[in-house]
């Protein structure tokens, strides 16, 4: 039997494959390659027994073996998880696939698979790739810090020899800055901020694994400026994400703001309100801050609202709290004529106020990136005879208002005694016609009447 044996191992054709190292991903998938030369599969293609064979083993246990007669076997542990498919066998493809990749996956693996009269040797390194942070919070406080570890799985390598590590944030290399560091496989990340939120990654030799971090904080940037007019309401946010029911502290300089909610409204603004308002949040033992400066808008007029035409007319476009970079721009009535030109700036100069100049005149207050906030002030034009009217409202008037009231109480008063000298001789007359009713004569009648 010996003699037969070597002959037969003698007319197979023997070919080992490069050995090759596969980086894969925990819970990924990943394909250890072995396919049999062009020209193996012309040798084996004229092998009268095209019987089929594949064995791929780990430490000397079998993985995945499939027999002459396709029957697949498999290990307990890579059971449903590593696969050798038959349409691949048929093309001279061999490769062993293992899904949902775990650490104990890691290792060397031997491939042998014959074909007809072709046989192939294939050997591949699989090791694992993985990133663990610490402290390992689903949510993370703003101004803490985490600690991101690309743990690599390969018990017969050191990590002098990986490629070097490469790390990416949202798909963009991270640069090391005084909050970014790096140190071998680790990256250390200081005062954590919204803008580091999402998935780091750390890639080895093509193959990437992600961390995605969830940083609690408060919405917006740092310091935010709000802009109102006089007299509405305003809302200023402190919004806390993933935590929508989180109590916030307010306070404006050193007093305390009653109230614990992330939205304080404000009713009925004053220039008095203008200021800043800090907003604190605690969570994780961080405690979380945003100043919120509030800037009131309100026009001053240079004579009331009712305005004679023709007359000169100023519109001051105020800020309380203003930081000499706001931009003024002022827009007309519908009707009004006046040039493109003269509505910029904070004064409005309105030379000769005429009748289409009555309505609303709005102030819109632009910063850096745009319209930040407006005012409106209504104007209300009246013809120069109605003003002249009103020019009677001076001391002259007054004084002749008082002459007119002195003139109808002395009339009263001169009334009220003639009633009263009447009413005396009615009563003298009637006292003397009850002593002597002939006393009275037809003179004295006469004179009472």
């Amino acid at each position: 039997m010996k003699p037969v044996c070597l002959f037969l191992l003698s007319a197979l054709s023997t070919v080992s494959a490069v050995h090759v190292t596969v980086t894969g991903v925990l819970g990924g998938q990943i394909t250890l390659p072995c396919v049999m030369r062009r020209d193996q599969l012309k040798v084996a293609s004229h092998s009268k027994y095209l019987a089929t064979s594949v064995s791929w083993t780990k430490r000397n246990r079998t993985v995945v073996k499939v027999t002459p007669g396709g029957i697949l076997f498999m290990s307990h542990s890579a059971m449903s998880r590593a696969r050798v498919y038959q349409s691949d066998i048929d093309n001279g493809i061999f490769s062993l696939r293992i899904s949902n990749v775990r650490e104990e996956d890691a290792g060397i693996y031997y491939g042998i698979a014959s074909y007809g009269r072709s046989r192939v040797i294939c050997t591949a390194t699989l090791r694992t790739i993985q990133v663990l942070q610490s402290p390992q919070e689903d949510l993370l406080p703003e101004n803490s810090k985490v600690t991101l570890t690309c743990v690599i799985g390969d018990p017969g390598q050191s990590l002098t020899s990986f490629s070097m590590f490469r790390w990416y944030h949202r798909g963009v290399p991270v640069a090391v800055s005084d909050r970014i560091l790096m140190n071998r496989t680790s990256l250390h990340i200081r005062r954590l901020a919204q803008d580091d939120q999402g998935d780091w990654s750390c890639e080895v030799d093509g193959a990437r694994a992600s961390q995605r971090l969830s940083v609690v904080g408060i919405s917006g940037p740092s310091r935010l400026s709000v802009y109102t007019p006089a007299g509405s309401s305003v809302p200023l946010p402190c919004n806390v994400t993933y935590l929508p029911s989180l109590a916030v502290q307010w306070n404006k300089a050193t007093r305390l703001i009653p109230g614990d909610r992330q939205v304080l409204t404000l009713s009925h603004v004053s220039p008095e309100d203008a200021g800043v308002y800090r907003c604190n949040v605690t969570y994780g033992g961080q405690v979380m801050t945003r100043h919120i400066t509030l800037k009131v808008i309100q026009v001053f007029p240079s004579t009331p609202t009712f305005v004679r035409e023709g007359s000169f007319l100023n519109l001051v476009c105020d800020v309380t709290g203003a930081d000499a970079d706001e931009q003024y721009e002022w827009t007309a009535p519908g009707n009004s004529t006046e040039d493109q030109d003269k509505r910029t700036g904070a004064t409005l100069s309105l030379a000769s106020v005429s009748q289409r100049d009555s309505g609303m005149w709005i102030c819109t207050v632009r910063g850096k990136d745009g319209s930040v906030g407006k005012v409106e002030h209504v104007i209300y034009v009246h013809a120069p005879q109605v003003a002249q009217l009103g020019s009677f409202s001076s001391w002259q008037t007054y004084f002749i208002l008082f002459l007119a009231l002195l003139l109808l109480l002395g009339l009263i008063v001169i009334a009220v005694v003639s009633v009263q000298n009447r009413q005396r001789r009615l009563s003298h007359l009637a006292a003397l016609a009850a002593i002597n009713p002939l006393a009275v004569t037809v003179k004295e009648c006469k004179e009472v009447i």
